[in-house]
C-alpha cells in the first residue's frame, strides 16, 4: 500500500471540480469533503452510517461518513474517467 497525491477532476451530475487529493492504493473507500461533493453531485444518505466510521491519523478521533455520491474521477494526465462511489462527511 502507498499513499499518493494527485491532481484530480471530480465529475458529478451537477458539474465538476478540480482539486488535489491523496489516495491510498489499498483503500476500499474514498472520502471527500461534503461541500465539494454537494456542489457537483446529489448526496444520498448512507443506509448504515455506523458501518462507515474511519480511523484517522489523530488517535481517538475517527470520522464518520453520512452520505455517498457517485463521481467520475479523472486523474491528471489520464485518458478517460474512473467511476467510483465515494463517501463524504
Amino acid at each position: 500500500m502507498s499513499v499518493r497525491e494527485h491532481e484530480v477532476t471530480l465529475i458529478g451530475s451537477k458539474g465538476s471540480a478540480r482539486c488535489r487529493a491523496f489516495f491510498d492504493s489499498g483503500a476500499t473507500h474514498s472520502i471527500f469533503r461534503r461541500d465539494i461533493a454537494e456542489s457537483i453531485a446529489s448526496l444520498e444518505a448512507l443506509p448504515d452510517p455506523e458501518d462507515c466510521i474511519f480511523e484517522t491519523a489523530r488517535a481517538g478521533e475517527p470520522i464518520q461518513a453520512l452520505y455517498r455520491v457517485t463521481l467520475d474521477l479523472r486523474f491528471e494526465g489520464q485518458q478517460g474517467p474512473v467511476q467510483r462511489r465515494v463517501h463524504c462527511l
